[in-house]
C-alpha cells in the first residue's frame, strides 16, 4: 500500500472511529507494503477478499462474480474498504460489485486509489506490469 493511503486511512479512522461498525470487508486485502486491516481489523468480524491468496487475505474470490462471491459466503457490510485496487482493475464493475455487499441501512466505503500522476505499477508492487495485467491511474472525475 502506498504510504500516502495509510496515512489518509489513520486519518479516516481518528475522524469516524465513534460512528464506524463491523463486520468489515476489505476488497484486495493483499498484504503489499501495509494492510487495511492494521486500520479497521477492530471492526469484526473482519473479512479480506482478494482475487489472489496471501497474506491477509480470508477468501480468494473475484466480487465482481456475484454468484462466487455469494457461494464463498461474502455477505453484506456496514464498513466495505478498498485500498489501492481501482487501478488495477476497470472501476466500474468493482465499485458496482462493491455495491452489492453494502448494508442497505447504512454502509462506509472508504477507498484509496491511484490518481494521475502515480506511476504505472503491477498489482504485486512490481515496478512494471505483468502480461495481460491491467492498469490505469485513476482520474478525479471519473
Amino acid at each position: 500500500m502506498h504510504d500516502t493511503a495509510m496515512s489518509w486511512l489513520k486519518i479516516v479512522y481518528q475522524r469516524y472511529q465513534h460512528f464506524l461498525k463491523g463486520p468489515t470487508l476489505e476488497v484486495g486485502s493483499i498484504n503489499i507494503n501495509g494492510s487495511a486491516r492494521d486500520v479497521f481489523g477492530s471492526y469484526t468480524p473482519y473479512t479480506g477478499v482478494d482475487i489472489v491468496p496471501g497474506s491477509c487475505v480470508d477468501v480468494v474470490v473475484d466480487i465482481r462474480d456475484h454468484e462466487a462471491a455469494k457461494r464463498a459466503g461474502i455477505g453484506i457490510y456496514p464498513l466495505i474498504v478498498s485500498t489501492e485496487v481501482l487501478e488495477h482493475t476497470p472501476p466500474a464493475p468493482l465499485l458496482d460489485a462493491m455495491l452489492n455487499h453494502a448494508h442497505p441501512h447504512g454502509c462506509l466505503m472508504v477507498i484509496t486509489c491511484a490518481g494521475p500522476t502515480r506511476q504505472t505499477h503491477s498489482a504485486d508492487g512490481a515496478p512494471t506490469l505483468k502480461p495481460g495485467e491491467y492498469y490505469a491511474n485513476v482520474h478525479p472525475t471519473q
